[in-house]
């Protein structure tokens, strides 16, 4: 028994050590934006590629979903952006899924490399609740370890996440040449389709949605669970802050929904300003690719909508 005993404390010891090893460094953020290239049209290693390796000086930066890859065409608002806003630089760097988790990653990794101007923050009908898949792979260890302690049901497959990819990593150094990437210089994170929904589907969506909002969440629960993803963007605005950055709040509807405005208005009017654009671009049918997401068409009228706003608010910048 002793010595089945000295066995398992040397097998936990290692362990220990093992973890205590790959947690007391700082996440390689090549590696791991690459390390989910597969993932949300490869957009992983574009925005790597954007934000650390790309020269391409970014004005206005977009965080938000899939809906901002399917929202906010950049050469479309860039091409419509008049008087003193002429020259800005449009940046989308929207990733699938929603979790403002995410944001607040990719913002920090943007002020390390680059000076902007405009910080604009998707929103939805209501802040989703819980952590973003791809946050455990791309966080800073201190911010991995260190997480949001509010409500997180996803803490312990975050962690798990995290391991896997720091030890993947580990063994990727073994073989330096596998640690070479490839340099995508799109200067564009807009995801095009032609697509155009099946009306028929559009209209069975809104239904739906319809009576789903019938079931009233209590609102001691939702402000329970809207502690968790506030408090990320309460860091998300810290750092703009520090950085003296002006952040708008822009909301990014699915089709039908029916909620006209995002239901956390309030704590967005509080700390920046909400853009919301006009309902026939969304009303239009013929704008969907799908239930969630813009197409081309759609997209350009919302991204020359955008271009108007941001004209304006540079103008009176000045």
């Amino acid at each position: 028994m002793k010595k089945f005993l000295r066995k398992l404390l040397l097998f936990v010891s290692v362990f220990i050590a093992g973890l205590i090893y790959l947690f007391s460094k700082e996440n390689d953020k090549a590696f791991a934006y690459h390390y989910i290239e597969g993932d949300c049209y490869n957009h992983g290693a574009w925005i790597y590629d954007r934000i650390f390796n790309n020269p391409q000086r970014i004005d206005v930066a977009f965080i938000g979903s899939s809906g901002t890859i399917h929202s906010v065409n950049e050469k479309v608002v860039e091409d419509n952006l008049e008087g003193a806003a002429k020259d800005l630089k449009i940046c989308n760097l929207g990733y699938c899924r929603l979790g403002t988790n995410l944001y607040y990653v990719l913002v920090k990794d943007l002020l390390k490399q680059k000076k902007i101007k405009y910080l604009f923050l998707e929103v939805r009908a209501n802040e989703d609740y819980y952590s973003h898949p791809m946050f455990p792979y791309l966080a800073d260890t201190k911010d991995l370890l260190c997480p949001q302690l509010l409500y997180n049901r996803d803490i312990i497959s975050d962690y798990y996440d995290a391991l896997t990819e720091r030890i993947v990593f580990e063994k990727q150094k073994l073989f330096p040449e596998l640690s070479t990437y490839g340099y995508n210089p799109e200067l564009y994170g807009y995801g095009s389709s032609s697509q155009v929904a099946d009306s028929n589907m559009l209209e069975i969506a809104k239904q739906r949605k319809a009576s789903s909002a019938k079931k009233k969440e209590s609102s001691g629960s939702r402000e329970f669970h809207l502690r968790y993803p506030l408090a990320y963007l309460d860091k998300v605005i810290e750092l703009a802050k520090a950085h003296e950055i002006k952040i708008i709040f822009y909301y990014v509807e699915n089709y039908g929904t029916v909620y006209a405005e995002p239901q956390v208005q309030d704590y967005y009017k509080a700390h920046g300003e909400l853009w919301i654009a006009p309902r026939e671009i969304g009303n239009n049918k013929s704008n969907w690719m799908d239930e969630n997401h813009l197409n081309d068409n759609g997209a350009r009228e919302y991204s020359e909508w955008l271009a108007k706003k941001i004209s304006r608010m540079e103008s009176l910048a000045k």
